[in-house]
């Protein structure tokens, strides 16, 4: 991947030691004539023709005798007939301009939504950067974590600040017991610290306060409480869509084996969240931390064991967690050989794997435009 291997060259599993730095037609009306009238006058009866009555000449009754004998029938109007509705025409059966593939072969939506048709066009994919690197931070403590810890946190807050990102930071305890983890705030602080005045104080403050929590009983698995965090309310509460994810872990000797998943579970929990290159766990501790050293490995985060410089280690996790977004997720998987990236209008060069395509860290505020052709014989 190229974005990855350019970076890692620098933090990716960057292990910072005692000995100093990181090692979206009407119808016609229906006919509303009548049926005719048919009046039963009864059987007929027979004339008799050798009769010499003269009857009289018949009574055929007047205009308004007439109207009386019809007043009780109502015609009716076209009103009462009625009308058929109007035929909406074809439904409706997809969404306009959208492709895809079906039984192997690509089609897009008529304009009208009423048919599908065959189209082996490109399509064109566009990702708009913000103007400032976005990042969500969780941080997980133990009882007793490393000397100066409040410090680091600070620091990385700093420096984070310098390099304009756009962070949100919540403090978590890992307790020993089942109830549900949640952020923790200092007295006057919000749970969710984000850039402005006082942040590195805040976060300072509540990363005590979190400690000052663990103290009064004990705390349970690290990993595993983290895992739980971020699958519960605290991850509803600090996550954004599309920031990156620093999960910071501050422990004790040995308090990371207590978690029961094997490290490339945990590996692959965090890439649930977001895409490779997007998130990262990073270590401090001091003594025994080979999974957490192992897992900052496998999600190219940095590890410090017992760390001599401080100010290096807290450089070295700011710096990972500034960087632009340069993983891409496609809403189909292309056609190999067929994917054109520009950034701001100028072709970029690019890795793809499956659906996400890669880049060379484009700069913030910048447009990223990816242009490829579906791939329907195997998507």
């Amino acid at each position: 991947m190229l974005g990855k291997g350019l970076f890692a060259a620098v933090l990716v599993a960057t292990v910072i030691s005692a000995c100093g730095g990181p090692a979206v037609v009407q119808r016609p009306p229906a006919d509303a004539g009548h049926d005719p009238i048919v009046v039963d006058s009864g059987p007929e009866e027979p004339i008799d023709a050798g009769s010499d009555v003269d009857a009289g000449p018949a009574d055929v009754g007047t205009t308004e005798d007439a109207g009386e004998a019809d007043a009780g029938f109502d015609a009716g109007t076209v009103e009462d007939a009625g009308s058929d509705p109007p035929d909406a025409g074809p439904p409706k059966i997809c969404d306009p301009g959208v492709a895809r593939c079906n039984s192997g072969q690509r089609v897009r939506c008529a304009a009208d939504g009423t048919a599908e048709i065959a189209d082996d066009s490109p399509v064109t994919e566009t990702f708009q950067l913000p103007t400032s690197s976005r990042a969500d931070v969780l941080i997980a403590t133990t009882k007793r974590p490393i000397e100066g810890y409040d410090a680091l946190a600070a620091n990385v807050v700093d420096k984070l600040a310098a390099r304009n990102v756009d962070y949100r930071i919540g403090v978590m305890v890992a307790h020993d017991d089942s109830r549900t983890p949640t952020l923790v705030s200092a007295p006057n602080q919000q749970r969710i610290v984000s850039p402005g005045p006082g942040a590195a104080t805040a976060v300072a403050a509540n990363l005590r306060a979190a400690v000052d929590q663990a103290e009064s009983g004990n705390t349970g698995p690290l990993l595993e409480r983290t895992k739980q965090a971020l699958n519960s309310a605290v991850g509803t509460e600090l996550l954004r869509a599309g920031a990156r994810l620093s999960v910071l872990t501050l422990q004790r000797q040995g308090m990371d084996e207590l978690s029961p998943g094997s490290v490339p579970s945990y590996a692959a929990f965090l890439d649930g969240f977001r895409p490779p290159d997007m998130a990262a766990f990073h270590g401090v501790g001091c003594g025994d931390t080979g999974r957490m050293l192992g897992l900052s490995l496998l999600t190219g985060g940095i590890f410090a064991d017992c760390p001599s410089d401080p100010d290096a280690t807290a450089d070295a996790i700011a710096a990972w967690t500034a960087q632009p977004q340069q993983s891409f997720t496609l809403q189909d998987k292309p056609v190999t050989g067929s994917v054109a990236a520009s950034v701001d209008g100028t072709a970029a060069p690019s890795t793809v794997e499956q659906k996400r395509v890669d880049l060379d860290e484009p700069p913030t505020g910048t447009t990223v435009v990816v242009t490829y052709q579906i791939d329907c014989s195997n998507p």
